[in-house]
């Protein structure tokens, strides 16, 4: 089978930062970890979107330090706490954990990535959308929010006996 090239030892510079291959590695091993032989063209687009994706966190990382965003531990406690609120039992949680094959420190980094962001998408007032501003978009994008009208066809196949007459 033909092999995808190799990583470089870096993969990618985000403002003079640079992404190294042993965090690509690892994301690439969390998807191919279960063993299975993945087709060379479906590998090639996971390692697009990995790169994608690390890229993309980098820079919200670098602009996350830009602004001076800082999720507390308490913070993170908290949303541990409801995470874990999910699961009728800390042994239903304890069990999420071992067939997942994730850890309670990548919970919290996923928590904390998420309050962070949240905090950024809050602080940033570019972001804000007024109403006007909103329904501008829908009146000129109302296309992606309306059903078209549609017909929908069924047939009902009776079996007849070989030798039915063709009104039958």
């Amino acid at each position: 089978p033909e092999e995808p090239p190799p990583v470089p030892e870096v993969v990618a510079k985000v403002n003079g930062v640079e992404i190294p291959s042993t965090r690509f590695l690892e994301e690439i091993a969390k998807i191919t970890s279960r063993g299975s032989q993945v087709p060379l063209e479906r590998l090639t687009r996971m390692r697009d979107n990995i790169l994608k994706r690390l890229i993309d966190q980098e820079l919200i990382d670098q602009e996350l330090k830009r602004q001076g965003i800082v999720v507390s531990d308490e913070e993170i406690d908290a949303a541990v706490t409801e995470y874990k609120q999910r699961f009728r039992t800390e042994e239903q949680f304890q069990g999420y954990l071992r067939n997942s094959k994730t850890t309670i420190e990548q919970i919290r980094e996923r928590m904390r990535a998420k309050h962070a962001l949240q905090k950024l998408v809050a602080k940033s007032s570019d972001l804000a959308v007024t109403e006007d501003e909103a329904r501008e978009f829908y009146a000129t994008h109302e296309r992606f929010y309306l059903d078209k009208e549609a017909v929908r066809a069924a047939h009902i196949l009776i079996e007849l006996d070989e030798k039915a007459p063709p009104e039958a």
